[in-house]
């Protein structure tokens, strides 16, 4: 293979306040947090070894890839997101030399880089005044921003060349226009005021969501992710607590220097890997009351 994408995109809402909203300085936010995603990916690149017999793996941190960003979907529907595209090379500073890219451990990181590029930008829209509403399905939205209009922008193709041919058909005069022309269109007054009064409104709506510490984070993310698994990636870890506390406000870097302190149990052979010793106390008495 070439090369790899790793894509990374905003929530509708974010989409459709950015876009339709003209809401400019958010491009700029996703711009940092794709790039603050994409660094932490990159920390997972590896090469194979196969000089002198050898057939493992040795951690190179490194990768040459090409950032495309997007504003629209195939559908011409505001869609905010970033190809990241990321090439089958990657530098080994031992043998001095590029070699191909061994990307197993950056593909089952994916859904943490994915959670620090959310993390990263909820984050700077909260700063900026925005309110924002964490999901548990792993997501964020914008608040403020309705249902209704998320799914005014969410059309599949054959449902946007509809709803052209009636928006030309009743105005002809949009048919030289550009999106942002287009997008507005589709915007009531009332819907577009509000949509550009979204960044004002933190000191008048309450904040619905309960604050979460990184101490209370680390530990949620502890008791799912070693409810189930032994052995865990630690990255797994800072995905959960990731999810836990978007948008809250520590960074990816504390997040990390936090459970590097904690009192896992960690293997040199699997640097990525960790356990607890209540967890392997745990499966010691099941092989014990087996045997």
């Amino acid at each position: 293979m070439v090369f790899y994408d790793f894509t990374f995109s905003p929530p509708k809402s974010v989409s459709v306040v950015a876009l339709a909203g003209a809401d400019e300085w958010i491009m700029e936010a996703h711009t940092q947090a794709v790039r603050s995603a994409m660094r932490e990916l990159e920390n997972f690149a590896a090469t194979r070894i196969r000089a002198g017999g050898g057939h493992g793996d040795r951690s190179t941190g490194n990768v040459a890839a090409a950032l495309f960003t997007h504003d629209t979907s195939r559908a011409l529907a505001p869609h905010l997101h970033t190809h990241c595209v990321v090439f089958n090379s990657t530098f080994d500073p031992v043998e001095q030399r590029w070699k191909a890219l061994q990307n197993y451990e950056m593909l089952r990181t994916r859904k943490f880089a994915e959670n620090v590029y959310y993390h990263e930008l909820a984050r700077q829209l909260r700063s900026s005044g925005y309110q924002i509403n964490n999901h548990p399905r792993g997501d964020f939205q914008i608040e403020g921003v309705s249902q209704e209009i998320c799914d005014r922008f969410s059309k599949r193709d054959a449902e946007v060349d509809r709803a052209s041919a009636k928006l030309l058909a009743e105005k002809p005069e949009f048919a030289s226009a550009n999106l942002r022309t287009l997008w507005d269109a589709q915007l009531s007054d009332a819907e577009r005021i509000s949509l550009r009064q979204l960044a004002n409104r933190s000191e008048t709506i309450a904040n619905k969501n309960q604050r979460v510490e990184l101490g209370e984070a680390v530990q949620w993310a502890e008791d799912h992710v070693f409810d189930r698994n032994s052995v865990a990636l630690e990255c797994q870890l800072w995905q959960q607590a990731l999810e836990r506390a978007r948008a809250e406000n520590f960074t990816v870097a504390e997040l990390k220097e936090f459970t590097r302190q904690r009192y896992y149990i960690r293997n040199a052979e699997h640097p990525n890997q960790v356990t607890l010793r209540e967890v392997l106390s745990r499966e010691l008495e099941i092989v014990q009351s087996v045997a």
